[in-house]
């Protein structure tokens, strides 16, 4: 049985990979604001909850005995002028799309590392490369998760753990 994590589960592209997931017979766990349709346990959860996600990945963990993936995609932009978006929207912007995958990697990685196998993937953004004036702290957000991305994958390859990201 593998296990797969996927955040931002309930529309979109979070929603075709956790249906991706589960027909290739993946366990999926899935976690969103609202709730998921698709998922053998299903989280309403804000990911930017520091305890919570690492209370998720120990719950998921404790219950299956490991994590074979985990899909970090939960995220929303905000379109407008730098001077026109106010800060605390962006700040639950970087929480959402920098801070919140660093939760479930902290939480997720040592395991794979145990097992010496897994897969992270983070749903990045062709913005973090073409920074565009209406979506300035989405495009910094994005190139953060991007470096640290390419980062780790250098990192975790030793311990036969995959780190990607998706553009």
């Amino acid at each position: 049985m593998k296990v797969a994590i996927v955040t931002g589960a309930s529309k979109g592209i979070g929603k075709a990979i956790a249906i991706k997931l589960k027909n290739e017979g993946y366990t999926v766990v899935s976690i969103s604001r609202s709730k998921a349709e698709v998922g053998d346990i299903i989280y309403e959860a804000d990911v930017t909850d520091k305890e919570n996600d690492f209370r998720i990945v120990k719950e998921v963990y404790e219950k299956f005995g490991r994590i074979d993936v985990l899909v970090n995609n939960a995220g929303f932009g905000i379109y407008g002028s730098f001077l026109e978006t106010p800060l605390d929207e962006e700040e639950y912007m970087i929480k959402t799309l920098f801070i919140a995958p660093l939760y479930f990697i902290k939480s997720v990685y040592p395991i794979m590392v145990s097992q010496r196998e897994g897969s992270i993937v983070n749903i990045v953004s062709e913005a973090a490369y073409v920074a565009t004036p209406k979506l300035i702290v989405y495009s910094a957000a994005k190139a953060g998760l991007a470096q640290f991305t390419n980062a780790l994958w250098a990192e975790a390859k030793k311990y036969n753990v995959n780190v990607s990201g998706i553009y």
